[in-house]
């Protein structure tokens, strides 16, 4: 409807390519809730069966009358002009979703989402095990009289038994038909999904647009116990499990992807004791305040921000020989104790 208009930016979240009547056909997004509008292609599209799709743009050509499809892909690129390199460090959270060691922080109130939806989660679960249990039963006892109906009775006996699987069919049906349905429930969440993604997405292109670096700076959260220490607190734990469950690599895979696209590099460091240690004097942090623990508390140095006293951590860790990317944490832990304990005796 507008005049001006030629170029809709549409995000991987926002498309894909099907196959309708042995041709390809463009499924985007739309204004309305819940529907879609598929653009039959004139050509093949090389992208269709990626995992990673990426953004396209929808160009409109008023000169030829036609939409034409753009998508961005990954070239290598030398920069013969710029010599000094602009490093940024970042630490990624779930109060506060990116944190850099500019001071600067995108993406407040994540934890809001992802909370609800958690706790959404939660409770639908717990209402449906009740159900899941109780056609768990049903199932193992139908696998028994089964197998008791294989061998040989009387006829009543047998009468009995076929009597009695046919009422648990008709239950495990109503069971699965009323209370255990999925499509909701995936529908429900997938929704709530892309509203979070879609916070994500902006976040990231704001703080690199903001930010201009030219190499980022990020820790790799793999969650498993063998790349990180255990939680020290119960918020702690709380954290990492909202934060893993919900994005499942996501965040990281939006990060690299968007990075690839403006031609900045990305560079992983071990996450250890990133935001457990001053990044001023070294000490390790007294206390951690605040309603998602954002503030902290160093012996030396006073009260600071926690994300983005991590996020300079992080950044000098790109430079630090001593701790690489597969350093164990104890390890980790006993090279910072040992830089404070030196830089100390120095100062003495």
């Amino acid at each position: 409807h507008s005049s001006a208009a030629r170029c809709m930016l549409y995000d991987e979240i926002m498309w894909k390519v099907i196959q309708k009547d042995g041709a390809d056909h463009l499924d985007i997004m739309t204004a309305v809730s819940g529907k879609r509008k598929q653009l039959k292609l004139t050509g093949p599209f090389c992208y269709a069966n990626k995992k990673k799709r990426g953004d396209v743009q929808l160009i409109l050509d008023r000169d030829k009358k036609r939409l034409e499809v753009h998508r961005a892909i990954k070239a290598a690129v030398h920069d013969l002009h710029k010599s000094k390199k602009k490093k940024v460090g970042m630490d990624k959270g779930l109060a506060t979703l990116l944190s850099c060691s500019s001071g600067h922080e995108y993406g407040f109130n994540f934890s809001q989402l992802v909370n609800a939806e958690a706790e959404r989660i939660n409770r639908r679960n717990t209402n449906r095990n009740k159900y899941i249990q109780a056609a768990k039963e049903l199932r193992h006892e139908l696998s028994a009289l089964q197998a008791k109906l294989a061998i040989k009775h009387s006829a009543k006996t047998e009468r009995r038994l076929r009597n009695r699987i046919g009422s648990l069919e008709r239950r495990i049906s109503r069971l699965e038909e009323r209370h255990l349905g999925s499509k909701l429930y995936h529908r429900q969440h997938a929704r709530k999904q892309c509203n979070m993604e879609r916070i994500m997405n902006m976040s990231i292109r704001k703080m690199l647009l903001t930010e201009k670096p030219d190499v980022l700076v990020k820790e790799d959260l793999s969650f498993t116990k063998e790349n990180l220490p255990k939680a020290a607190n119960r918020y702690e734990a709380k954290v990492r499990r909202k934060l893993s469950s919900w994005s499942k690599g996501t965040l990281d895979d939006r990060i690299e992807y968007l990075c690839d696209c403006l031609g900045i590099r990305t560079v992983d460091v071990n996450p250890a004791y990133t935001s457990q240690f001053c990044p001023n004097c070294g000490a390790r942090f007294s206390e951690r305040k605040g309603t998602h623990h954002e503030l902290t508390v160093c012996p030396n140095c006073g009260e600071m921000n926690a994300n983005t006293a991590a996020a300079v951590n992080i950044l000098r860790r790109a430079d630090d020989k001593n701790i690489t990317l597969y350093t164990p944490y104890k390890k980790v832990e006993k090279i910072l104790e040992d830089r404070y304990a030196n830089k100390q005796s120095v100062m003495a």
